[in-house]
């Protein structure tokens, strides 16, 4: 019997490498939403630091209480722009999970049907195996019964 071959095949790979470019699709929105958070983190450590710093000197000036206030505006103003862009990373995400889980989900189709083809040509190759292996036994009894024959009627 032929050996199996899956004529969808190139269309598995194709499905395979379309799974591929959607999870490194996905990975990079998640990299970019990683990278805001860690922005936004940094603006409001470095705003609480700077408030700490200047809080905890003996003498405050006007101008240097005026300037921390410009900072945290600035800060709060920046952390909403990138808390923005974080929310449009994020649905972006969202929306590519979904995608990537219906690419998934055609890929495992083509592959439970090369599962159920390859399944169906074992069944064949078994079943042609137990042909061969009968005829070859019932060759081998044939020749032996005849040689049986022969020994018994030359015996007579």
């Amino acid at each position: 019997m032929k050996a199996f071959s899956f004529p969808l095949a190139r269309v598995l790979d194709l499905r395979h490498k379309q799974v591929q470019i959607e999870e490194l699709k996905l990975e990079g929105m998640l990299v970019e939403c990683r990278r805001l958070k860690l922005e936004i983190e940094r603006l409001r450590s470095e705003a609480s630091g700077s408030a700490q710093a200047l809080l905890s000197q003996r003498i405050l000036l006007a101008v240097e209480l005026q300037a921390l206030s410009f900072f945290r505006t600035w800060t709060e103003q920046q952390c909403a722009v990138l808390g923005e862009q974080l929310l449009n990373w994020e649905k972006l995400a969202s929306e590519q999970r979904v995608r990537l889980n219906h690419v998934r989900q055609e890929e495992r189709l083509v592959e439970k049907l090369r599962e159920r083809r390859r399944a169906e040509w074992e069944v064949g190759w078994h079943r042609e195996l137990e042909e061969q292996a009968l005829e070859s036994f019932l060759s081998r009894w044939n020749r032996e019964r005849a040689l049986l024959g022969r020994e018994t009627v030359k015996a007579v």
